[in-house]
This record gives C-alpha cells, sequence and structure tokens, in this order.
C-alpha cells in the first residue's frame, strides 16, 4: 500500500466518521420538576455529549493515524531495501563497467602495437605480396603470416566493436541504477518527513484526547447526565423530549438527524417494512426526516417521557382520535403545518421534513424533560453472563437488519438490507448500544391492516454493549412505567453511556455470530 493510498483511506475513514457535533439551543424555559444547575470549569461552559463526540472522534484519528505510522514504517523499510538494493546494483555495473574498459585497453594496446609495427616494419602484407611478385611465385609461409596479420587485425576491430557496445549496455545501467537510488533516497527522505509529521499530529491529538478526557472527568464528578444517554452533562437542558416519526421505506434513505437522536426504536408496519421513532433532547437536529405518519404502537412507546412532543406527518383519523386522549403534544403536521416543509428534490410521500429548533420553539402545556429509561454503567465491569460477539442479525417483517460491532467506531454498524446504513451526510450509523427486544404484534384498533407493537408485558432481550451481548428478560409494567432489562442473575443491566437502538422483532426473529 502507497502512502498515498493511506493517506486517502484515512482520509475516507475521517470523513465517514467525524460526526457534525450540533449544539445545544439556547433560550429555553427553565426545568419543571428539578434542578437546573450549570458548571462552568476552566471558565468553560461544558457540554457532555460535546466532549464525548470530540473523545470518540479523538480516538478515531489517533487509531487511524496509528495504521498511517505503521505503513509509513513498513514503506520508508521498503524504501531502504530498494535503495540498497539500487546501491548493489551500480556497484556491479560499474565493476562491469570497469572490466569492459580494462579489455578495451588491451585491445587498444594491440591495435597500437599493429600500427607501430607497420610504421616501424612495414605492412607484412604488402612486403610479402611484393617479395613473391620478385620471385615469381607464391610461398606457403609468406602467405600464413599474411592470413595471420589479418585475423589479428580483424579480430581487434571487432573486439573492439563488441566492446563498444557493451561498453554503452553497462553504462546505461549505471544511469538506470543511479536513477533508480536517486529515487529510493527521494522517497525515504519523503517518508520520513511524513512519518515526523504524523509524529506530531498524533502527539498533538493525544494531548488533545488528555485534555478532554480531563474536561469529562471533571464533568462526571458533577453527577448530572443527559436522561435519555447517561452522558454527563453540565445541565440537564430545559426542554421536552422530542418524538420523531422516520421514514424507513428504501425510497426514504438516507434519512436526516438519526445519528443526533438520543434513542431510537425501530418498529414493524405494514408491508413488511419498518419506522423509527426517533426520540430527541440533549442535541438538536438541523434537520429530521422523512416524516410519515404516526401508528397505534407509538404511543405507548413515549408515554414515559413526561408529555413529549410527537412530530409526525399525520395518521388516520383512529390514530389521531387516540392521540389527543394522551399525555403527548401533538405537534403532527395536521396541527401545526408551519413546523415542516417538503423537499423538492424526493418524491413524495418521502419527502416531509422539520427540525428539532422548529418543534422546541413552540410554548406548549403541560410538558417536562424525559426521565432516565434506562441504566448506565462507569467503569464498573459487563455482567457475568455477557459474552463477546460479532454481529447480530434481525428479521424485521422483510427488512433485514445487521448491526456488526466496530471497534473503530466504538458501536454497532449497522446494515439494513446488506448495504451500510448511512445517514444523509453520510455518516454512517453505529449506536454505541443496541437493544432486541423480541415482542408480539396484534392487528390495530385503529386500522386491522397495520400490525401494532406490544411493548407493555414481559419477554426475551438481548442487550448489545462494549461489544458483548447480554440475554436477558424486559419486563414493562405500564405505558408511564419506563423498560427495564435483567440478565440471568436478576440483576439490571446497564448499558454504555451514549446512543441506544431498540428493534422490536417478532420472537426467533434474530441470531447472532459470535
Amino acid at each position: 500500500m502507497t502512502r498515498a493510498t493511506v493517506g486517502i483511506l484515512a482520509c475516507a475513514c475521517l470523513l465517514a466518521l467525524s460526526l457534525a457535533t450540533p449544539t445545544v439551543a439556547d433560550g429555553h424555559r427553565a426545568g419543571k420538576g428539578q434542578a437546573n444547575p450549570r458548571a462552568e470549569l476552566d471558565g468553560a461552559e461544558l457540554d457532555g455529549a460535546e466532549l464525548k463526540e470530540r473523545r470518540d472522534d479523538l480516538r478515531v484519528r489517533i487509531e487511524i493515524l496509528e495504521q498511517q505510522i505503521h505503513g509509513l514504517l513498513s514503506e520508508l523499510e521498503a524504501d531502504a531495501s530498494s535503495a540498497l538494493a539500487a546501491t548493489d546494483d551500480m556497484s556491479l555495473a560499474l565493476a562491469e563497467f570497469s572490466a569492459v574498459a580494462r579489455e578495451v585497453d588491451d585491445a587498444e594496446a594491440l591495435r597500437l602495437n599493429l600500427a607501430l609495427h607497420i610504421y616501424m616494419y612495414g605492412d607484412p602484407r604488402v612486403d610479402t605480396v611484393l617479395d613473391e611478385i620478385l620471385e615469381l611465385h607464391i610461398r606457403d609461409d609468406v602467405a600464413r603470416e599474411r592470413a595471420l596479420f589479418s585475423a589479428v587485425e580483424e579480430n581487434v576491430a571487432v573486439e573492439l566493436s563488441e566492446l563498444g557496445q557493451t561498453e554503452v549496455v553497462h553504462r546505461d545501467a549505471i544511469t538506470d541504477a543511479r536513477r533508480s537510488q536517486e529515487q529510493a533516497e527521494q522517497s525515504r527522505d519523503e517518508g520520513e518527513a511524513e512519518l515526523r509529521e504524523a509524529l506530531q499530529t498524533k502527539r498533538e491529538l493525544e494531548a488533545d484526547l488528555a485534555e478532554v478526557e480531563g474536561l469529562l472527568e471533571q464533568l462526571e464528578g458533577l453527577g448530572i447526565r443527559y436522561p435519555l444517554t447517561g452522558v454527563p452533562a453540565s445541565e440537564v437542558p430545559a426542554r421536552p423530549a422530542i418524538a420523531a416519526k422516520i421514514d424507513n421505506y428504501e425510497r426514504a434513505r438516507p434519512q436526516s438527524g438519526l445519528n443526533q437522536a438520543d434513542i431510537v426504536y425501530e418498529e414493524i408496519v405494514e408491508g413488511g417494512i419498518t419506522r423509527f421513532v426517533a426520540l430527541y433532547h440533549s442535541r438538536e437536529a438541523p434537520t429530521v426526516g422523512p416524516v410519515r405518519s404516526g401508528r397505534t404502537s407509538d404511543f405507548d412507546l413515549v408515554l414515559n417521557l413526561n408529555w413529549p412532543l410527537f412530530a409526525s406527518s399525520g395518521g388516520n383519523r383512529n390514530v389521531l382520535s387516540q392521540l389527543a386522549d394522551q399525555p403527548i403534544l401533538d405537534v403532527t403536521e395536521n396541527t401545526r403545518p408551519q413546523l415542516y416543509w417538503r423537499d423538492d428534490q424526493r418524491t413524495a410521500p418521502h419527502n416531509l421534513y422539520t427540525t428539532t429548533a422548529a418543534l422546541w420553539s413552540l410554548d406548549l402545556e403541560p410538558w417536562n424533560t424525559p426521565p432516565q429509561l434506562f441504566a448506565y454503567r462507569d467503569d464498573e465491569p459487563l455482567p457475568a453472563g455477557a459474552e463477546p460477539v460479532k454481529a447480530v442479525e434481525l428479521t424485521l417483517g422483510s427488512t433485514a437488519v445487521t448491526y456488526t460491532w466496530s471497534d473503530l467506531l466504538q458501536g454497532w454498524l449497522r446494515a439494513t438490507d446488506g448495504v451500510i446504513h448511512t445517514d444523509a451526510e453520510g455518516h454512517p450509523v453505529a449506536p454505541a448500544n443496541v437493544i432486541v427486544q423480541f415482542a408480539d404484534y396484534v392487528p390495530s384498533p385503529a386500522d386491522p391492516r397495520s400490525p401494532e407493537l406490544q411493548s407493555i408485558g414481559a419477554g426475551e432481550a438481548w442487550v448489545l454493549t462494549d461489544g458483548h451481548i447480554v440475554p436477558s428478560r424486559w419486563t414493562r409494567v405500564a405505558g408511564t412505567a419506563r423498560t427495564t432489562y435483567h440478565d440471568a442473575a436478576g440483576n439490571e443491566v446497564r448499558l454504555t453511556p451514549g446512543t441506544t437502538w431498540v428493534s422490536f422483532p417478532e420472537p426467533g426473529g434474530a441470531v447472532f455470530r459470535r
């Protein structure tokens, strides 16, 4: 692999992995029902989600640099071997050229001796011919002398001609060897310069990482976390959670705003496709969508969020009637059309979008900040029943989903129908946690053709976190209660702080690969 190739791969990885860091909007009302402290450490207002993203980004960049440095060292070793080989080739060519030059000198000396002989004693071929003319007969010994002299002269001429050609070949070989040596030395010099630059960049990134980890440690000491991610925070944003219904039909991909969601639920809808319910609280998403219609399954999923904002393109009459009776704030396109727009570059109905800022700008009552839905771990080890796992494969209706653990991303890289799932900015979807919650579906009372997820009750679950699977049992006693996950020992499973995706396949609808 060339240095250029390594650099291209590094840039590509960084482009794919460096997720944009959204900011928390200012100007929201003070939170209800809980304190709203604000921490300033080292004179800078800290945001745990941003620091965590920065930390993860720095770790990825350092790992990519380490791979690049390893490649540069390998290439420098190859350059050194090439330079040594070129030096050997040039030494051999010089030795061969010197040998040919000595042979040329010997041949030239012989030709010079012949010329001196002719000058001093005359040309024997001419003299012997004159003697034969005077004696009127041809002598054999004289003829042999003439032939021998001619043969020597011709042999010298041929040898000099051949040596001249050989000399040219060796001279070209010397030129080629010298050029190869110069190229190898130039490549080595360039490689050493790149290596010095990469090592310096790595040192700088490691210093940045140490600083960010120090700030995170200080932030963790405050004991404040974002409720839907468990990530340390300087304060809990004073705003309700948003539950946005997002399309996952093939033509709707890539979606916008998935990577900014704290939690994403994936449920089966009619036609065997899936849709997402994306929950936003800790971070803003400049674009969310495509937004689609709600289902009766959605309400049970979000009843435990303390009056969340429910964003969708609407729904049938029965769905909207049921929505009006729930402790949920209706911000659907039906009631708030000014909050949505259509993207002309996409075909309807897969082109409706909104923003979290627009939804949070509403002054609706009642509302409250969402509670913590999952238990999170800090430095404690995984449960004893946790097993390393490479991937989990889900069947959700006719949609095939795979989550593969990525050490580089420190998350579960998602593929949908065999294709890596990315957002509209090209960033891969790779949540820190994935929960496979096996559940039943029944015909919806709003439309018997629409499956309704049964998310209240109990059943089997797989909790995927930190490259491991924890076989668990899920329990939820009521819509306003949170779902708990307990391992075989009866202990509540704790997640890695960060984003979480929850998929709801039917029982038997998933397998995992160790």
